[in-house]
């Protein structure tokens, strides 16, 4: 009777455990569609040399035969920026997203959450130097539309930025506007 208990007990608790991450993938699905819809949204957008705050820039490298990586990279910060978060979507893609269609994100879908501090990296307190995403796409030239989501030193307000980022793999190089 004892075993029986303890079996009914630790299932339950597992069930509850389960339940609790159901609804926590559930409300990080929610606002990353909430992030897209934002981006599509938007009708102002910096360009990466208008950023005060920060550096951001896109980068393309070749992978494969007609397959391109794009990078997204965001460092140097200039004040302190805390629970990071940042998505970017393809020009082409608004407004015909897939459901099976991931964008590329960090801070939003995963449990961790990134800062960056001016003049300081801790990953065991995730500080790092800078943030990275990517995406792959047969086109040699792609423009992006970027949204990054940041509270300030005092994490009073939120802060959101919107970029356009166009880049264009050229040969062993690339052109970045």
């Amino acid at each position: 009777m004892k075993k029986l208990l303890v079996v009914l007990l630790v299932l339950a608790v597992m069930s509850g455990c389960k339940k609790e991450e159901i609804d926590i993938d559930a409300a990080r699905a929610e606002q990353y569609a909430s992030y897209i819809k934002a981006i599509q949204d938007n009708e102002t957008f910096m360009t990466a040399a208008d950023s005060q705050n920060y550096d951001i820039q896109l980068v393309m490298n070749q992978v494969d035969e007609n397959v391109y990586r794009y990078d997204v990279i965001l460092d140097n910060p200039r004040v302190a920026m805390y629970d990071i978060q940042m998505i970017a979507i393809e020009k082409d893609v608004l407004g015909t997203l897939r459901d099976d269609q991931i964008m590329p994100s960090v801070g939003i879908l995963e449990e961790d959450k990134y800062s960056m501090i001016p003049n300081q990296v801790d990953m065991n307190k995730n500080v790092p130097m800078g943030l990275d995403i990517s995406g792959t796409t047969d086109q040699k030239t792609v423009y992006l539309q970027v949204m990054v989501v940041w509270t300030g030193y005092a994490r009073l307000s939120q802060n959101r930025d919107f970029f356009t980022l166009q880049a264009t793999f050229v040969g062993d190089t690339n052109d970045t506007k």
